[in-house]
């Protein structure tokens, strides 16, 4: 057998016993096997026997009128409580609840769907197993239980809608509302399998995540009514079909003493003292049990013990199992009380750091280390899930941009891997998609650009604000193309968002202008604009002839200084010219265009459109260079159709009112 999910269970042999074998008979039945009763007992133990015997009885009984009523729809429907009675309430409610199917077991109970036929529904029946009804410790923790769950008025406890206790000396029962879904557990579980063979989504995670700060709501409220939980784990929480998030099995819960509220009732001699004992009952289950629990300090149970709890299902949630694990109970309570547990990352190593940290925390050895309300649990995991859809908006965006952009770009990951590429990279490399995703970007940079790359790209990944660099990348037909790049750190994700273009055609330019300055020179008399270089290491300017007649001046006349382009600039168009050279001086462009008005010798200002380049190195932008071009015949001719389009709407509406007033005067 496998072992208890639940320390409690360790005194209730003989009942999981008779489940167990029920269990296995009932599915016989309902393959249509019809089992033999003889041979399930052939292996029960002397104590089982008489309780496995009267079980397997009514199971058999039952199972054989469905088969009768389905072979023979003549028959007469089946008389009131005629389905297997046992510990299944058969006795006082004959009159109300129909057996439907059996659902879940544990230590102390069982829970059955019944059919209500006053209510005309079905509803969750549970249960104590014959056994333990005659135990006086498992009948007051059974009725507390019921108690408890139906004072907790929330949308995610399930209301009790009657306590039985029978006066013929039948178990108690009690019905709630029965919800069709599967468990926590089974969900993080159906998850992490499908990550594991890559076809999961985000969207299940938050799924996950969502329903766990319904988990924590849940209990917050618990506790603002005075109860502790004790047994949170991902197996009593129930998703249902239609978005339900349910916590179940408040058979552990303890009522914390308040002005208006009753404590628990004492426990009776023996329990209490001995729970971190193996011959005793820790109340908990060993994976999810909280080190103060495992220890037996019953003074330190409240609701941090729950915090804890609800740490093991977020872990669970994280990295697919509880957070301790091991081959006995024993050793898991060794862990619990004394080892840490693994960090999730190390067993799913994309986990958000920000969870993780919440997790670790909220499993605290100490509970004063401990998030202090489930709240504030909750609060953490909430604004990780509005910053992860903002992160997601973020990430559309990018996307739609990626698609439309001519400049490459590019997500990459601490592993150097490229995570996302836009279209652009196979036409300016001539390589695929998957292609560059397989291998580390690293591979594709030229040997002598590779060190100060991976520099730049790790100094991003580790909080530097910005980089600009360039380097060479290799093409698919072996050549290499410069790129320009500006990169930065997307908040949160952990990768590098990189934006490059192709800057080739410059740099063959300007190696061709650094080899040929006679070439260079030749170049600036043919342009018919004018022509400017600024050597920022050296301080020394450059201004072609062209570009000093332009503003009427002779070649000697200007000084070749940064300060002669400076002063001319018109007042209302310096901060604007300014701002366009340090874009690319002082931040991470590689060229920039502007207007300005530009003051002529006669005094007069023209229109100048500026082009300029930025040189970088090693230490940042080296050299600048670029060309002016005389707009102003293009301005006026722009202001002259702009006046003459007012003047063209004045004409128009002074004809219009003219027409009305003609209208007004033959009427």
């Amino acid at each position: 057998m496998n072992p208890p999910s639940s320390i409690e269970t360790l005194h209730s042999a003989p009942a999981r016993y008779v489940d167990e074998v029920c269990d296995r008979f009932e599915t016989a039945c309902r393959e249509g096997l019809w089992p033999r009763i003889e041979d399930y007992l052939a292996r029960c133990p002397d104590e089982a026997r008489g309780a496995l015997l009267h079980e397997l009885i009514q199971l058999d009984e039952y199972y054989r009128r469905e088969d009768y009523r389905n072979r023979f729809p003549e028959l007469a429907p089946p008389a009131p409580g005629a389905g297997p009675s046992g510990t299944r309430a058969g006795f006082v409610a004959r009159d109300r609840y129909e057996l439907v199917a059996f659902h879940a077991q544990g230590g102390m109970g069982r829970v059955s769907v019944f059919y209500d036929r006053e209510m005309r529904r079905r509803v969750a029946l549970k249960e104590l197993h014959p056994e333990r009804a005659t135990c006086p410790d498992a009948l007051r923790r059974f009725l507390l239980e019921a108690q408890i769950t139906g004072r907790l008025e929330h949308p995610s406890i399930v209301p009790v809608y009657e306590l039985v206790q029978p006066a013929t000396g039948e178990p108690p029962f009690y019905t709630m509302r029965f919800v069709n879904g599967r468990t926590l557990t089974e969900a993080t579980g159906a998850y992490h399998e499908k990550r594991r063979t890559g076809a999961a989504v985000a969207v299940e995670l938050l799924a996950l995540l969502n329903a766990f700060v319904s988990v924590c709501q849940t209990v917050a409220y618990a506790h603002a009514q005075g109860v502790v939980h004790r047994d949170l784990k991902g197996s009593n929480v129930v998703l249902g079909d239609f978005g339900e998030v349910i916590v179940l099995d408040w058979g552990l819960a303890k009522l914390m003493s308040t002005d208006d509220t009753p404590a628990t009732p004492p426990e009776p001699a023996g329990t209490e003292t001995h729970e971190h004992t193996l011959q005793g009952v820790v109340k908990g289950t060993p994976g999810y049990l909280s080190p103060e629990a495992a220890a037996g300090r019953i003074d330190l149970i409240g609701p941090r013990t729950d915090v804890y709890g609800l740490g093991a299902i977020l872990y669970e949630v994280l990295a697919g199992r509880a957070p301790f694990v091991g081959t006995t109970v024993r050793d898991v309570l060794s862990q619990v009380e004394c080892g840490g547990p693994v960090r999730p990352t190390a067993l799913v190593p994309d986990v958000p750091a920000d969870l993780e940290t919440a997790c670790l925390r909220a499993l605290s050895k100490n509970p004063d280390d401990r998030p202090a309300t489930a709240g504030e649990l909750a609060a953490q995991v909430q604004r990780w899930l509005a910053e992860s859809a903002d992160r997601n908006r973020a990430r559309l965006e990018r996307e739609r941009f990626f698609n439309l952009s001519l400049d490459l770009l590019c997500t990459i990951g601490p592993d150097e891997y490229f995570h996302q590429l836009n279209p652009a990279w196979e036409t300016a490399l001539g390589r695929t998609r998957d292609e560059l995703v397989a291998r580390p970007f690293r591979e594709f940079v030229h040997p002598d650009d590779l060190g100060a790359t991976r520099a730049e790209v790790g100094a991003v990944a580790t909080g530097a604000t910005r980089a600009a660099f360039e380097n060479r990348f290799r093409h698919r037909d072996g050549s290499y193309r410069w790129v320009s790049w500006t990169a930065s750190l997307i908040p949160g994700e952990q990768l590098v968002y990189a934006v490059g273009r192709d800057v080739t055609e410059r740099k063959n330019a300007e190696v061709a202008l650094r080899r040929s300055q006679a070439r260079f020179e030749l170049a600036v008399r043919g342009s018919g604009d004018g022509l400017w270089d600024w050597d920022r290491e050296t301080g020394e300017s450059y201004y072609s002839p062209r570009w000093k007649s332009m503003i009427g001046y002779e070649d000697h006349e200007i000084a070749h200084d940064l300060a002669e382009w400076e002063v001319r600039l018109h007042p209302d168009d310096r901060d604007r010219a300014l701002a366009a050279l340090r874009s690319c001086t002082e931040g991470g462009e590689t060229a920039y265009e502007v207007e300005y008005r530009f003051r002529h010798k006669d005094g007069s200002y023209r229109w100048i459109l500026d082009r300029g380049v930025a040189v970088r190195g090693a230490a940042g932008v080296t050299r600048m260079a670029g060309s002016h071009t005389d707009i102003t015949e293009r301005k006026r001719l722009e202001q002259e159709l702009r006046e003459g389009e007012v003047r063209h709407r004045a004409a128009l509406a002074e004809m219009a009112a003219e027409l009305a007033q003609c209208r007004g005067e033959g009427t």
